[in-house]
């Protein structure tokens, strides 16, 4: 009698079950293509040739800091943390794990610094279970060797044996509007941490929440005070469980 192996084998054998095979293979790699189509649409109607501002340069430079620095080195799987990374998907939080979301702010302001809040959901922690607010302070160092594409070339470094993982982040770079024929325009401008802090949003913080907006207000953006947010920092550890939890 032969095996359940065995025979399984001579069915995938069969010229059906070859044809079905290579059409299901085909389909992934036009599927694969057209998601590739898309990406490069929405980078060119973000971005275009000019590549991105000094601003979007230093608020994608703190995600992935965080990224490597934080998400990484939380997790168990480093897929899980790269898929965690919701920012440049135009989604409410820069980080998502689980019920916990992560905002990052990178400051190079001096003394009493302000942080830029786009909307008045960027710090609404009504609609998640905790939301933390990561504060990246750093210093502009011309031709400094710590900046943007070495930073993007060490997280892949990190992921070069976790093909799956280093496939979504490319793609979310380019999302972002990172694209490496545009490197040599952030190789002048390096970055040196100054500080980094974590605030647990929650209670009286700075902040003002989407049901606090009357009725026919909209387009907010406001700023917070670095200090102001001080009686609301927590160890860097306490956020470290909210993604081991997920990662």
């Amino acid at each position: 009698m032969k095996s359940v192996t065995q025979r399984a084998w001579r069915v995938s054998r069969k010229p059906g079950a070859i044809q079905l095979h290579a059409l299901t293979k085909k389909r992934e790699v036009i599927a694969g293509f057209l998601s590739r189509v898309r990406l490069w649409q929405a980078f060119f109607e973000k971005q275009g040739d000019d590549g991105l501002s000094e601003e979007a340069q230093r608020g994608l430079y703190g995600e992935l800091r965080f990224l490597k620095d934080h998400a990484f080195a939380s997790a168990h799987n480093l897929e899980t943390a790269v898929l965690s990374w919701t920012g440049p998907r135009s989604r409410q939080h820069d980080f998502q794990f689980g019920h916990a979301a992560v905002e990052i702010k990178t400051s190079t302001s001096k003394q009493h610094q302000k942080l830029q809040i786009a909307s008045e959901q960027q710090l609404d922690e009504t609609t998640v279970g905790k939301l933390y607010l990561y504060y990246l302070s750093v210093a502009l160092i011309e031709s400094g060797s710590d900046n943007l594409p070495s930073l993007v070339d060490d997280i892949r470094a990190s992921l070069s044996l976790h093909t799956g993982a280093l496939s979504e982040f490319n793609n979310l770079l380019i999302e972002a509007g990172y694209i490496d024929s545009q490197r040599s325009k952030y190789d002048s401008t390096g970055y040196s941490t100054r500080e980094s802090a974590v605030f647990l949003v929650e209670k009286d913080f700075p902040r003002i929440r989407e049901n606090e907006i009357r009725a026919g207000v909209g387009d907010v953006k406001y700023s917070i005070s670095v200090a102001q947010c001080r009686n609301y920092e927590i160890p860097v550890s306490e956020l470290a469980v909210s993604i081991k939890e997920v990662c």
